[in-house]
């Protein structure tokens, strides 16, 4: 059962976050965000102290999370192909999916067809299918040669692991730290302006541009930042952290 991730790294997350445990756990929000902050912190390390030293715009931030250098690290292979031709009538294109070779390696695949911004998320979903199938095949004995999942949009999806990739996938790309500084961002600049109230919208679309993700996955992702962000507000943030965002949160 051969993969190309760095198995140290997986063993890693595996400490931190226990598939079974998301499941069944009062702390799956929790427990994802930890496990995709430790993925960052092993394949990104010190990203903002890089991008302070290097003086880039966004230096306050970890965004544009560099999903690519994640999987090139991981040691994944990527393919940008189009996948969706001369397939007829159709309701769902299929956007991405992973798929164990003949040569027991991992390959994420993703439709060339998409923005670069939809392609981020996109890799990202994916990777964190391929997380979610490494520690179900741990965890379940699943047999690791039918494992392919795929990314298929607008249509709901029957497999409860589609969203529990979003999940993984909006906590990856969407460092909560970050959004929370390009919030704090976003209300100076609508002070100087004196454009108040906050737009729910023109929010995402900033958001979307400093994550680099597009505003449909960007709205996605939120939702599911907000359910993390109460729960982290709730019951672990500490005195600081709720004095300095306490406005916002209602």
């Amino acid at each position: 059962m051969g993969t190309t991730v760095d198995k140290t790294g997986l063993e890693s997350l595996r400490q931190l976050i226990s598939f079974q445990s998301m499941i069944k756990g009062d702390s799956i929000y929790i427990q994802a965000e930890r496990a995709m902050r430790d993925t960052r912190n092993k394949f990104l390390p010190n990203e903002r102290e890089k991008k302070a030293k290097a003086g880039e715009q966004e230096k306050r931030t970890e965004f544009p999370v560099n999903i690519r250098k994640i999987i090139q690290k991981a040691g994944i292979q990527l393919y940008e192909i189009n996948m969706n031709e001369n397939m007829g009538f159709q309701l769902e294109k299929v956007k991405g999916h992973i798929r164990r070779q003949e040569n027991e390696k991992w390959a994420i695949y993703v439709e060339n067809d998409e923005s670069e911004y939809d392609k981020r998320y996109i890799m990202a979903h994916e990777f964190c299918h391929l997380l979610i199938q490494e520690m179900r095949e741990s965890e379940e004995q699943l047999d690791g040669n039918k494992s392919m999942q795929y990314c298929i949009n607008p249509l709901f999806s029957k497999d409860k692991y589609e969203l529990f990739a979003d999940m993984m996938a909006a906590f990856l790309m969407f460092p909560y730290e970050s959004v929370l500084e390009c919030m704090e961002d976003y209300v100076e600049e609508l002070k100087k302006k004196n454009t108040y109230p906050m737009d729910a919208f023109e929010w995402m679309c900033v958001l979307g541009r400093h994550a680099q993700i597009s505003s449909y996955y960007t709205i996605i992702s939120y939702q599911y930042l907000r359910h993390f962000l109460r729960e982290y507000y709730s019951g672990i943030a500490d005195d600081k952290f709720k004095q300095k965002y306490e406005r916002f949160f209602r």
